[in-house]
């Protein structure tokens, strides 16, 4: 074999080798957890910065056969949450019922952004509150905890 045609070959292997790489980190990276997602390049300065999680507040509505307590309610959801993403998730996203009204069965929980889609997927889910079946209704997400009260206010 001729010495220009084995380097082609060699070029041709390692340049298939190459890409075979790039392919393995873009999988890999996809499935990287959400925390490393969170880290970002600042534009011209290199330096690599974690972003600081934010809070959400999300704004329910309740609608059960019996009237619920707040600490049933928490109790439920936090027992919920850990079964579906797991107690390691559920630290991540540290959500916390801030207001509950017991007169008009709406409330306000706050969690982190990152896991803003897992706190409403839990809330969907939630069935069962206690000793009576229950369905949530998400009213709005918020940046501030005061327009979630306005929401939670307005209802009904």
């Amino acid at each position: 074999m001729d010495p220009v045609d084995a380097s082609i070959y060699i070029a041709v292997a390692a340049l298939t080798a190459s890409i075979l790489a790039l392919a393995v980190s873009v999988k890999a990276y996809g499935t990287a957890s959400r925390a490393i997602r969170a880290a970002v390049l600042l534009k011209g300065s290199g330096k690599e910065v974690i972003v600081k999680p934010r809070k959400r507040y999300i704004a329910f509505s309740l609608v059960c056969d019996k009237p619920v307590d707040k600490g049933v309610l928490e109790d439920a959801f936090t027992r919920l949450y850990t079964e579906y993403f797991g107690k390691s998730t559920l630290q991540k996203a540290s959500p916390q019922l801030i207001l509950f009204l017991e007169d008009k069965q709406a409330g306000v929980l706050r969690t982190s952004h990152l896991y803003r889609d897992h706190t409403v997927a839990v809330l969907g889910a939630l069935k069962h509150v206690g000793d009576s079946k229950c369905v949530v209704i998400p009213l709005k997400t918020c940046g501030s905890l005061r327009k979630c009260r306005e929401a939670v206010e307005r209802k009904r």
